[in-house]
């Protein structure tokens, strides 16, 4: 008789009475020394796990077992006779699944767990199957275990829209920029545009300081209609040096930014969902750059993304409309005690207690409130909200869209303008360039994409403060209707601060850190409470933590005490992913405004999905920048396959309409489109 390969046990399993004497000994008692399969013995119960010294260990699992406890052991030949699925000469390979013969269906690669989670932002697993559990990474289009499945086009909800449940669509900026004034960058490039399906999309080369309707047109030529003819909306900025505030969400320096080049903003109307933010591919001839500076010292050369407070989505979180509110953004200047902020402005008295009403809790603890009051005959509690806990609302401007006029636009524009030289001479010439400046301007016709506010209530003041900034771009008499969501925002934790990198060339990246604020929960150097928030480490309610963040938790990051330094427009960022960076004090001198950024041997680090357009600098004292978290309720998914409108067949990746409606996505209404003949 032969013995097999032995594995990691997918399963431990009690062995039974190997000694044959009537009783099942405990896991401390070995039996069947010296035998073939066991020279040093076995139990007879589940193992017990001991180290090289013999020490038990608790919380382990998957002893080393024949043919790893998934197949059985032919003793003639001594080879093991797998399970379904698991494979190897100790069937200790989980294998990927097969589809009519073919791996993962013919649409993905078969990879391990250490290999998945690398390729997921980098992420790690190091756990005992790292390497011998293998999954199916699907190729765009396809999902399921094998892959076996193809996804249909995905639209929005075509009953969901009207002038105030507008859709929000992407919107990003590209920046190309170096940090000489005395030099400038040329050549070429192409972006990379990713689709809800989650393929790269590269166009055409672009020149650097190509015009709106350059670039529009490049994207707009990717193939399959990807992005739709006549769809990309576009303004540009040819002097990033000198954009004014208003323009810019991070000033690193009072009024102008150390970088000089270029800006765009583009929205993608007619691409549903939530998409990856846009790329800039540099190298377009192999491993050789193809877009350079004049520098002879080493290049500046640089870019930034980041997403401008209009963000795809596939949910709706904010569904509850205050009916009867029309409320308007007023801004208080800064004084001596205090820093500019907005306030809700244009609510009577009956709007005001509409409002409390459809604001509501704040919290998780509906027994507990702020104030109560009466509005048309009904009684209502509400809380009033503080930076611990805002309100997350939604704002649409009813203005009617025909009568906004903008330089957010598509290409006819351009095609209209046909290269007039037009300028408008009052603007300013310190607008960095604007396209507005040179006459072009269009009006959208339909509604513009709702924002995000965090507010709050302030007894005090008396008014609906904001957190954010959206006063700015709006006169006091443009009017919003507001809505709100059952879902919740909590401060992460009040002992932990955010702040980003202090190198000028990290600005809009996707990563901030965090340290602790004070000296609360330094109970010696062995435990040195370093504001670690993610839940692996530091829990809800540990070293003062409201609640902990995840890997796919929804957050926004603000300044607590400086509303004007938080954004105008907000965005929620997922995580991709967290952790402890190791880091060293450089040993050269380096400029002071960096020293605090060298902590030691670790960093903790956040990592998002996109630009972040916060600037959170310790350099000057800033030490009040928190993470928030928004738990979001279920909300309404209203860009979805076939639009709501319609089944997907999954085998053939196409939609099947339901009556009256038609179209790939199934958005189209149609009355005569299943209309048989007679």
């Amino acid at each position: 008789m032969r013995l097999c390969q032995f594995g990691s046990a997918y399963v431990d399993t009690p062995k039974g009475d190997l000694d044959a004497d009537g009783e099942v000994t405990d896991y401390d008692t070995h039996v069947i020394v010296n035998s073939q399969a066991y020279p040093w013995g076995t139990t007879e119960q589940y193992p017990a796990m001991v180290d090289s010294d013999k020490n038990h260990m608790d919380n382990t699992a998957h002893e080393y077992a024949e043919c790893s406890s998934r197949g059985y052991c032919d003793r003639l030949l001594g080879t093991c006779v797998c399970d379904f699925g698991y494979s190897g000469s100790a069937c200790q390979r989980a294998e990927c699944p097969y589809v009519n013969e073919k791996l993962c269906n013919g649409h993905g690669t078969c990879q391990t767990k250490r290999e998945l989670a690398k390729a997921d932002h980098s992420n790690l697993y190091e756990l005992w199957d790292a390497d011998i559990t293998m999954g199916c990474q699907c190729d765009s289009g396809y999902y399921g275990a094998a892959c076996e499945l193809k996804t249909c086009k995905q639209g929005y909800d075509p009953i969901y829209q009207d002038a105030e449940s507008s859709v929000r669509y992407s919107n990003w900026t590209v920046a190309i920029v170096l940090q000489s004034e005395e030099h400038y960058i040329y050549g070429n490039y192409s972006m990379v545009f990713t689709d809800i399906h989650g393929a790269s999309w590269s166009t055409k080369a672009i020149s650097y300081g190509a015009s709106c309707l350059a670039v529009i047109k490049a994207l707009e030529a990717i193939p399959n209609y990807v992005i739709p003819y006549g769809s990309v909306k576009c303004t540009m900025w040819d002097d990033y040096h000198n954009i004014p505030a208003s323009d810019e969400p991070i000033k690193i320096y009072s009024g102008y930014n150390p970088f000089f080049g270029i800006k765009y903003q583009l929205a993608f109307p007619s691409n549903p969902g939530a998409l990856k933010p846009l790329k800039l591919d540099m190298y377009l001839d192999g491993k050789r750059p193809t877009l350079f500076t004049t520098e002879t010292t080493g290049s500046t050369l640089q870019t930034f993304v980041y997403p401008n407070g209009f963000q795809g989505e596939h949910y709706e979180y904010f569904t509850e409309k205050c009916v009867g509110v029309d409320l308007t953004l007023l801004l208080e200047s800064e004084t001596a005690i205090a820093s500019e902020y907005a306030y809700f402005g244009g609510l009577t008295s009956l709007e005001t207690r509409l409002l409390q009403k459809c604001l509501g809790e704040a919290d998780l603890f509906p027994d507990s409130y702020s104030g109560s009051s009466t509005v048309e005959g009904e009684a209502y509690t509400w809380d009033y909200g503080d930076i611990y806990n805002p309100h997350l609302v939604r704002l649409v401007d009813r203005t009617d869209p025909f009568e906004i006029i903008t330089d957010m636009c598509n290409r006819t524009t351009d095609e209209n303008l046909n290269g007039t030289n037009w300028v408008d001479a009052s603007i300013s010439a310190f607008d960095g360039g604007r396209d507005s400046k040179r006459g072009r301007a269009c009006s959208p016709g339909i509604a513009p994409p709702g924002f995000l506010a965090v507010v709050y209530y302030d007894s005090t003041l008396d008014r609906f403060v904001l957190m954010t900034r959206p006063a700015k771009d709006y006169s006091e008499s443009t009017t919003f209707a507001i809505w709100t969501t059952t879902g919740t925002v909590q401060m992460v934790s009040d002992e932990a601060m955010v702040y980003s990198s202090p190198n000028y060339t990290d600005i809009y990246s996707n990563t901030l850190y965090t340290t602790n604020t004070t000296a609360a929960f330094h109970s010696g150097d062995s435990d040195f409470y370093q504001g670690n928030i993610e839940c692996e480490v530091n829990a809800e309610n540990r070293h003062g933590a409201f609640t902990c963040l995840e890997k796919g938790d929804q957050v926004f990051f603000l300044d607590t005490v400086r509303a004007d330094t938080n954004p105008e427009y907000l965005n929620i960022y997922t995580i991709d992913k967290l952790g402890v960076a190791l880091g060293t004090v450089p040993t050269t001198n380096f400029p002071s405004h960096m020293e605090s950024y060298y902590e030691g041997s670790v960093r903790n680090f956040i990592t998002v999905d996109s630009g972040i357009t916060s600037l959170f600098d310790r350099s000057n004292g800033t030490v009040s920048g928190r993470a928030y978290k928004f738990s979001p309720p279920e909300g309404y998914r209203y860009v979805s396959e076939c639009s709501n409108r319609g089944l997907c067949d999954t085998q053939t990746g196409l939609c099947s309409c339901f009556y009256s409606w038609t179209g790939d996505d199934c958005a189209t209404v149609n009355n005569f489109a299943n209309v048989e003949d007679s």
